[in-house]
């Protein structure tokens, strides 16, 4: 699986704003059993390296790293080293700068670098937010 560079720096041109931290409110909303797989990508090759079942101890994973994220105000959005994730959700995101509904979310882990976190909301407009922690999540490269 090839990723285009391209359209991740598209995707991830929209976020441009100056970062503080927030506490995000994650509320399930009409609560569905976590479901699909989570795909990890290896940006240093662009291939896909793993699937893994998403499940209700990786969801809980999952919340931990969008319960303390800020905004990122990055104007460099090209990714060449590090690792993707995309992991599928159904979950609410509320804090400061973002309160929706999101059904997938992109993390991607640089060397030596805090977690990403790209979310999208419901007109499909992209929002990048820098995690305080990887909740475990960059464990699942290693297994």
């Amino acid at each position: 699986m090839r990723l285009r560079s391209k359209w991740i720096t598209g995707i991830l041109c929209v976020a441009l704003m100056i970062g503080c931290y927030s506490q995000a409110d994650i509320v399930a909303a009409k609560e569905e059993p976590p479901q699909g797989f989570i795909e990890i990508v290896d940006l240093d090759k662009n291939v896909l390296i793993k699937r893994v079942k998403f499940d209700n101890k990786l969801s809980d994973k999952m919340k931990v790293v969008l319960a303390d994220m800020r905004l990122n105000g990055r104007s460099n959005l090209d990714f060449p080293k590090g690792i993707l994730m995309k992991v599928p959700l159904h979950t609410r995101v509320h804090n400061e700068w973002f309160d929706d509904m999101i059904r997938e979310a992109i993390v991607i882990f640089e060397p030596g670098q805090q977690p990403l976190v790209l979310l999208f909301n419901r007109k499909n407009q992209p929002v990048l937010f820098t995690a305080s922690s990887d909740g475990g999540l960059l464990g699942l490269v290693k297994n």
